[in-house]
């Protein structure tokens, strides 16, 4: 290796490095965005509970306040990573005993009997609550959704090939059909 290939490989890894630094410091700003974010959202239930509209000790309240405090303090581990491993690591019974304490089930007898002003501005908050959690999930691991982007690409590309192979084969079968149509004819007047 001369010193000319030298120094490419060593800026190669020197930009490989600072592409995963970046990687990991644009991650940990997307989580303090996010992190931010569920703060304002807080303030604004803590603010809609203290002018009366709903009380400090309301199940709904409580859940949304306990939900978004569990999504500040583990934000750091909570990325599509983490779901994914912890997914694919737990048991069924795990599974089961989560999906027993459902946040769709609790948050239905929270809200239950509620006024609906009251209701819609607590499912509101919730909805809001969902979409920067997705958006934190998308934003947490760029690389799953690239990927599962480009498998969905394939099955999409490779269904619409398929299609297509089934319509040129349909197109194909029904011109032989006439073909044999008009053979059948022909064949049929020879004889008589």
């Amino acid at each position: 290796m001369n010193t000319q290939e030298i120094l490419i490989v060593l800026s190669s890894l020197l930009s490989l490095f600072g592409i995963g630094y970046l990687m990991v410091q644009s991650r940990l700003l997307c989580m303090e965005f996010f992190k931010q974010d569920l703060f304002i959202l807080r303030d604004k239930v803590f603010d809609y509970a203290r002018t009366g509209n709903i009380g400090f000790t309301d199940p709904a309240y409580i859940m949304l306040r306990h939900t978004m405090n569990g999504w500040i303090r583990f934000a750091h581990q909570r990325t599509m990573w983490h779901g994914l491993v912890l997914f694919i690591l737990l048991s069924r019974e795990d599974k089961e005993r989560i999906m027993g304490t459902r946040f769709d089930v609790r948050w239905s007898k929270a809200v239950a009997n509620m006024d609906g002003p009251v209701r819609e501005q607590l499912d509101s908050y919730r909805e809001r609550m969902h979409k920067l959690t997705f958006r934190y999930f998308l934003i947490s691991a760029p690389e799953v959704v690239v990927g599962v982007s480009i498998v969905f690409m394939f099955i999409f590309v490779t269904l619409t090939l398929y299609r297509q192979q089934t319509k040129l084969r349909s197109i194909v079968e029904n011109w032989f059909k006439k073909t044999d149509d008009a053979a059948l004819l022909y064949g049929e007047e020879v004889v008589a």
